[in-house]
């Protein structure tokens, strides 16, 4: 549960395939309907760096979200980016520990 710009959402999300150690896909109902991919992939053998990238499909399922999201959709989907970047700058820094 939470709020984007004041719009309340809610959504559950469940994990549908998984890939040790590669690969996680999960996706979302509610508000938004999601589909996310993370994968994982070695840098080197000797070292424990690797590369994270994540792919991110979305809708809004609500009428009137999506008819505000319309109109609003470059600021919305430059937001989105912006908060899937601080959630990578995250995850490194607990793995960079």
């Amino acid at each position: 549960k939470g709020r984007f710009h004041g719009v309340p959402m809610t959504g559950h999300n469940k994990i549908v395939a998984f890939q040790r150690p590669h690969r996680l896909v999960s996706i979302s109902d509610g508000t938004v309907l999601s589909r996310n991919t993370w994968e994982v992939r070695p840098l080197a053998l000797q070292h424990p760096a690797c590369e994270v990238s994540l792919t991110i499909e979305y809708k809004f399922n609500s009428g009137l979200v999506r008819v505000l999201a319309g109109v609003a959709s470059p600021l919305l989907h430059g937001e989105i980016q912006e908060m899937t970047e601080e959630a990578l700058r995250r995850l490194h820094s607990i793995f960079a520990r």
